[in-house]
């Protein structure tokens, strides 16, 4: 007799843990070499305002928390896993606090990139955290359901490279 397996039930086979491992260093590749390009380009400072290394740890530690996060299921320790990922809700609220924050800040100055206009940039950036908002809270919601919860999140990542390929790509050969 055959029998049907829940979808709650679903087993993350050590294939898939490795290829969401393996994307998840991407994104963290692509976001750290980003931010450090522009660092080592002179067109960032550590002597920037609080407001901009607050927005950094905070968003940099989520990227760490990610894929280490990746790195648990990959390695074994879906408990541990579990555990830790209650440590997301409050920091995607501070996330989107300092996401809001930094944006404002940086239109207020006049640090928009020049691609944009800046109310496009405004608009813009604060719909790519909502967006990445929505599917990290779907991805929690669907905790139960792997397959939806990983998707999920890998998702909400993806939605969050803009700013770590616009500091990577020469966006002025780019065209308007």
């Amino acid at each position: 007799m055959a029998t049907n397996v829940p979808a709650a039930a679903a087993v993350v086979t050590e294939r898939e843990a490795r290829f969401y491992l393996l994307l998840a260093c991407a994104i963290a590749l692509v976001l750290v070499g980003g931010f450090s390009f522009h660092l080592a380009m002179g067109r960032s400072s550590f002597a920037a305002p609080l407001v901009v290394h607050v927005h950094a740890v905070l968003f940099m530690g989520w990227l760490g928390f990610y894929v280490f996060q990746n790195y648990l299921v990959a390695s074994g320790n879906g408990a541990v896993h579990r555990k830790l990922g209650w440590v997301a809700v409050p920091w995607m609220i501070g996330l989107l606090g300092m996401g809001v924050a930094i944006t404002v800040h940086t239109t207020q100055q006049g640090r928009a990139p020049f691609f944009f206009l800046p109310q496009h940039f405004l608009l813009a950036d604060i719909a790519m955290l909502l967006c990445f908002l929505i599917l990290t809270s779907a991805a929690l919601v669907m905790r139960r359901s792997t397959d939806w919860h990983r998707r999920l999140h890998l998702c909400a990542m993806a939605a969050l490279l803009g700013p770590g390929f616009g500091r990577v790509l020469p966006m002025p050969f780019m065209g308007p």
